[in-house]
């Protein structure tokens, strides 16, 4: 059991350490393809290649060797005992090239941020489009229920509110799929983004700097409907979500090299 627990400290994906760090590619080379240890049956470690998934099993602490064969991979560790790299043989168009590779963290890992994307996509747009305007309608109902005038004050400022954030969800969609997704299907497919960014896709790549002015405003806003109290409750707790969401994708437009838009030589 302990050596099971040992071996399956190595265990996870693997990226090949040249990647393109400090540019806009660098999130779609997430799902490009990437080395997985796994755990394998007798304290040993199995890799996936094109033949089909080789075993291996320990030399010494950082060591393995093919079973059955000469492909011999090592680990490099740091100085709080957590595996960072893989040196392995990587397939490279039928042949294998000795490779480095870094591995990933948690929070890099493709799937999960796959689904954090996807929900910083969606779950504003849910908001805009069914949970406001759903509140919005309870509260007229129930203003008219109770005999309760509108109230005017804010108005402008209510306006300004929720078309900044509209449109901040708006041109966060057209971004996520016409450049993030658009330029992760042509890492795919080894076309398009792989020699260069388009110039239309580069016209693309300054809706960013929309995003950094909207979310501003949308933040600023967020804290002025609970100072002046604008709207209910419901609708406060839905807009101040809206401002964190807003957040959390200029967090990840910087994180990723989006925002400002880095591009290659």
């Amino acid at each position: 059991m302990l050596e099971d627990a040992y071996v399956a400290a190595f265990a996870g994906p693997y990226q090949l350490t040249r990647y393109a760090h400090r540019t806009v590619e660098r999130f779609p080379l997430l799902f490009a393809t990437s080395t997985v240890v796994r755990v394998a049956p007798r304290g040993r470690l199995g890799i996936v290649f094109p033949g089909g998934t080789v075993e291996f099993e320990p030399l010494d602490s950082l060591r393995f060797r093919e079973v059955g064969g000469d492909r011999l991979i090592a680990f490099r560790r740091d100085a709080a005992g957590r595996t960072t790299h893989l040196f392995a043989s990587v397939p490279v168009f039928g042949a294998e090239l000795p490779g480095a590779l870094e591995r990933r963290a948690w929070h890099d890992r493709a799937r999960l941020m796959n689904e954090y994307v996807s929900w910083l996509v969606g779950a504003p747009l849910i908001a805009m489009l069914a949970a406001w305007p759903l509140s919005a309608g309870v509260a007229v109902w129930l203003r008219r229920r109770r005999g309760r005038p509108a109230d005017p004050g804010g108005r402008g400022a209510r306006i300004l509110a929720l078309a900044s954030a509209l449109l901040f969800s708006v041109l966060w969609t057209v971004f996520g799929f016409g450049f993030i997704a658009q330029s992760t299907r042509m890492l795919e497919r080894a076309n398009g983004i792989v020699f260069g960014v388009p110039s239309g896709m580069r016209w693309l790549a300054m809706i960013p700097y929309g995003l950094a002015i909207l979310g501003a405003i949308v933040g600023v806003c967020a804290v002025l409907a609970w100072r002046r109290r604008y709207w209910d409750v419901v609708r406060r707790l839905e807009y101040t979500i809206l401002a964190l969401g807003a957040a959390l994708t200029l967090a990840f437009l910087v994180r990723w090299n989006y925002l400002p838009p880095r591009f290659g030589p």
